[in-house]
């Protein structure tokens, strides 16, 4: 079966609109049950010449029930990641998190935990594919485990998953967690040319209903020409951005280069001078410098 790569952000989107299949993301990534889920897209449009794309990030206000069978509101934020420096953009972006509010009628704003999912799509140096960082507290005099918390330090605290898509196994199971993260595996890629295609039979093997539908909305987006369009240019953007940032690191290289060879140019013919006797108060006047820059290089 083939279904669209959730790695794109226009496709990730058109799976993240539909709140039946970010519950079912969410849940199974989380381990948690939600009892309503109520989304605030981010969305954020990019240039590239005569290219106009749109970056995603994608809030969630969740009501979640706990193991003790309470309920609790929470922020939830997901976001992908192709390269390195997204993230400040991650950092940004949490920032602006942690100040926003529940408003709630005729009551105060109520700031709300928060808990983060990112998925990863550029090499590390983990060979873990999920990595979840689960808020605990200790006391720092005796190590201890803190049982129970203040909201002051649930508020200014946030838990993190990661989920790291190239260290994805080929041996995914057809349930649960592992059955979801086949969709994001990139291993599966149709081809070179259709990098925004995933196809394996997997997809075809996985029978946990709420899952079932997640895939078979994606494998309908792999009929919807104008998304697969949009995909298209989000491979021309990112390969323009590749070839600009390419010509930056060049650029900047011949540039530092240029400057040391300017310098250790400076740095001889001050030596020369000092060799044939030239007081260095003259060679600093000539070449308009400050005297203790010559006495430190003919020192």
């Amino acid at each position: 079966m083939e279904i669209a790569n959730p790695i794109y952000d226009v496709i990730f989107k058109y799976l993240m609109d539909d709140v039946e299949s970010a519950k079912t993301i969410i849940s199974t990534i989380l381990g948690i049950e939600i009892n309503e889920l109520l989304p605030l897209p981010q969305e954020q449009a990019i240039h590239s010449d005569s290219k106009k794309l749109t970056t995603i990030r994608v809030d969630f206000m969740a009501i979640i029930r706990l193991k003790d069978g309470t309920l609790k509101k929470v922020l939830i934020e997901m976001q992908k990641a192709k390269n390195p420096t997204d993230v400040m953009r991650f950092r940004r972006y949490m920032g602006e998190n942690y100040i926003k509010y529940d408003h709630i009628k005729d009551l105060d704003p109520i700031p709300l935990p928060i808990i983060c999912i990112y998925f990863i799509g550029y090499k590390v140096n983990l060979k873990n594919s999920v990595v979840y960082n689960k808020v605990s507290f200790h006391d720092m005099l005796n190590g201890d485990v803190v049982q129970s918390s203040e909201e002051i330090m649930e508020l200014l605290t946030h838990e993190t998953c990661f989920i790291f898509i190239d260290n994805l196994s080929e041996e995914e199971q057809n349930h649960g967690l592992n059955a979801l993260l086949t969709i994001f595996d990139q291993q599966n890629v149709k081809s070179d040319d259709l990098q925004y295609i995933l196809e394996s039979d997997i997809f075809d093997n996985i029978n946990e209903p709420a899952l079932k539908k997640l895939i078979m909305k994606l494998h309908t987006a792999t009929l919807e020409a104008e998304l697969l369009h949009k995909a298209k240019l989000e491979d021309d953007f990112n390969r323009d951005l590749d070839i600009a940032f390419g010509k930056l690191t060049r650029e900047t290289e011949l540039e530092r280069k240029l400057k040391e060879e300017a310098i250790f140019q400076k740095e001889e013919a001050i030596k020369l001078l000092y060799k044939n006797g030239i007081d260095p108060s003259v060679i600093a006047s000539s070449l308009r410098i400050d005297l203790s820059e010559v006495l430190n290089i003919v020192k």
